[in-house]
């Protein structure tokens, strides 16, 4: 498992992170028992996995800030709300010639867990989409300055009986710009190697080969269970519900429902203000068969002058990466 580099790194990671989560799980109400249980992952596992608090070589990027840790909470209707994070797994020598990509941290972290995972989908994922030693000695020059060198993020989803969903997030986007292929296409090699994926495969890749296809396989999900659902996330160039509707259904080969109730969103007119952009997931499994999810980002405006604070937050961030990378 890979460690922070000193000890002012474990207690700033103990710091930002420890009272966070505990809170999280009293407010929602998780027993006792199990907020020790979960707290003692964190502490055992997770902090020694995020890495320095200040990384010189390196920059997460689960969260815009450069965090490597994201609480939330998934609330629903019908059930209990419950806590996830999701972290990326900082390695030593993240960014460094051995590891330019940050891939060893995330492997070693996933070996490490003290319960146990079925690695499956995420093996055979990341054998297509991860870089060998020799590929990332020979390929780190060709991904263009600027271009966030995230591999993988691991989301822990925390459940009431004191269990752990391990789910795995990759991109395969630093491998196209590698290699040339598409993203789908690196996708689909890594997903056909599992059996039991063909038709959701199969849905997928005939909307993403249409005429005037342009969405973009940007991330995969992989439930770390038997038989686990994969998730791909498509970014978008929609702005609008209505242009949403299409790609939503995959151009009508599967049902979509719940665009109507968006459009009762408080405080924002969606027949006014486009987002600023869109994923459509695509998920699959033998479970919950073949189904669509849809992510919106609208447009945030300031008082003064209706100002674009989304786009303002878009653009801190790349000059923050930018100004920390030089």
């Amino acid at each position: 498992m890979s460690s922070p580099t000193t000890q002012q790194d474990t207690t700033f990671w103990t710091l930002h992170t420890l009272p966070a989560l505990r809170s999280l799980l009293f407010q929602t109400s998780y027993p006792p028992s199990t907020i020790a249980s979960h707290l003692a992952l964190l502490q055992s596992h997770i902090i020694p996995s995020l890495g320095p608090s200040h990384p010189r070589h390196f920059r997460p990027c689960p969260v815009y800030d450069g965090s490597p840790f994201e609480p939330s909470l998934n609330h629903t209707d019908r059930l209990p709300s419950t806590i996830r994070f999701t972290i990326e797994a900082v390695g030593p020598n993240a960014g460094l010639p051995s590891d330019p990509f940050n891939q060893d941290a995330t492997i070693a972290l996933l070996r490490s867990l003290p319960f146990e995972l079925d690695l499956t989908l995420f093996n055979a994922l990341s054998s297509v989409l991860f870089f060998t030693p020799e590929e990332a000695a020979a390929q780190v020059t060709a991904i263009p300055d600027g271009t966030p060198k995230s591999q993988a993020w691991i989301a822990f989803d925390l459940l009431r009986d004191g269990g752990v969903l391990v789910k795995v997030y990759l991109m395969p986007v630093l491998k196209m710009l590698a290699t040339g292929r598409g993203s789908e296409e690196l996708a689909f090699e890594g997903i056909g190697d599992v059996g039991g994926y063909e038709r959701g495969v199969s849905i997928l890749g005939e909307f993403l080969r249409r005429d005037g296809a342009k969405e973009v396989v940007e991330m995969v999900g992989v439930d770390c269970v038997r038989a686990g659902r994969v998730k791909a996330y498509l970014r978008t160039g929609v702005r609008t519900l209505e242009a949403a509707r299409e790609v939503l259904t995959l151009g009508g080969r599967v049902e979509a429902r719940g665009l109507e109730e968006l459009k009762g969103f408080p405080h924002h007119d969606f027949d006014k203000n486009g987002g600023t952009h869109t994923f459509i997931s695509f998920a699959w499994s033998e479970k919950a068969g073949v189904y669509t999810t849809f992510y919106y980002s609208p447009k945030v405006y300031g008082e003064e002058g209706r100002q674009d604070i989304w786009k303002g937050y878009d653009d801190m961030w790349q000059k923050q990466w930018e100004s920390d990378m030089k």
